[in-house]
């Protein structure tokens, strides 16, 4: 998949290239990663570039293959237009440094789409840029930085943000060089290192971004404690299977042990004649339910 042709990414529907990569016929390097990130949202993604992480929040993002962080023409209120210079390592390759510079999304898709597929929510988060080599790039007339590009799409879940990352390693480079020396300057084993870097660091940056957004943005965002959710969660797992006269009353907090997993609840017929509880055992794929009501 070219660079021109990214437009399905506004599309949740799978693509034939989801996790891989790919060298085109012009030489470019086509990197594509999904990351689950468990509790996230496309708001939480977005406002982590606003936010610019310093050198120790760039660590946290990634703490192996980090190692320094600064930004430059900053841009309040967006991260679009800003520069973040990175020092970073790509799975065992040498650390190279390297500018991203953020750009509207609507300059790689069609604006019409982008703003239907941001209203439909199948589109809750889009960092786009152009990445270049050191921190003082090649540039354009326009001012846009030079080298490759970097795409992450996001849509929300119930779980968390469905996160796609596509890279056109070389991009720029494409008709300057050789496809022969596109493939030597950019080797298939890095697309395979970017892959499991870009996998990593945004699996661990799942793991502290809902905690580090309500903590900067709580006196704007409604914060719902862990037991609450652990608590609203527990309700919604039961009444998507209990009978459709019943009604919860009660929740019991979760028992679980390795791959077992024991549900109780208080419950209620709709008419309010008849009280009881439902217990759900779930162990290895197996789903059992017992109801038992007062007589």
């Amino acid at each position: 998949m070219r660079l021109s042709e990214v437009h399905p990414l506004l599309d949740p529907t799978p693509m034939p290239l989801e996790v891989g990569y790919e060298r085109l016929s012009d030489g470019v390097l086509h990197v594509a990663n999904r990351t689950d990130m468990q509790d996230c949202t496309g708001e939480m993604f977005e406002w982590w570039f606003r936010f610019r992480p310093d050198t120790q929040q760039y660590i946290w993002w990634h703490p192996v293959d980090h190692i320094s962080s600064h930004w430059t023409e900053v841009q309040q209120g967006t991260h679009i237009g800003s520069i973040h210079v990175a020092l970073e390592e790509f799975t065992g390759f040498p650390a190279e440094e390297r500018s991203i510079q953020f750009r509207d999304p609507t300059e790689f898709f069609d604006a019409k789409a982008y703003r239907a597929a941001r209203e439909s929510g199948a589109v809750s988060a889009a960092v786009c840029a152009h990445s270049g080599y050191s921190h003082n790039p090649k540039r354009n007339k326009d001012g846009k930085v030079l080298g490759g590009r970097l795409l992450h799409i996001g849509r929300d879940t119930p779980w968390g943000l469905a996160l796609r990352s596509h890279f056109y390693v070389g991009q720029d480079l494409a008709g300057t060089i050789t496809p022969t020396e596109m493939e030597q300057r950019f080797p298939d084993p890095f697309g395979q290192a970017l892959l499991q870097h870009c996998y990593n660091e945004f699996t661990f940056l799942s793991h502290f971004l809902p905690s580090l957004f309500i903590a900067e943005n709580r006196k704007t965002v409604k914060i719902a404690t862990p037991w609450q959710l652990r608590r609203n969660s527990t309700e919604r797992f039961f009444s998507s299977y209990i009978l459709p006269n019943i009604k919860i009353e009660t929740v019991a907090q979760p028992v679980s042990r390795r791959q077992n997993a024991i549900r109780f609840a208080q419950i209620r017929t709709l008419s309010g004649d008849r009280s009881g509880f439902l217990l759900r055992i779930q162990r290895r794929g197996c789903d059992t339910q017992y109801y038992c009501f007062d007589r």
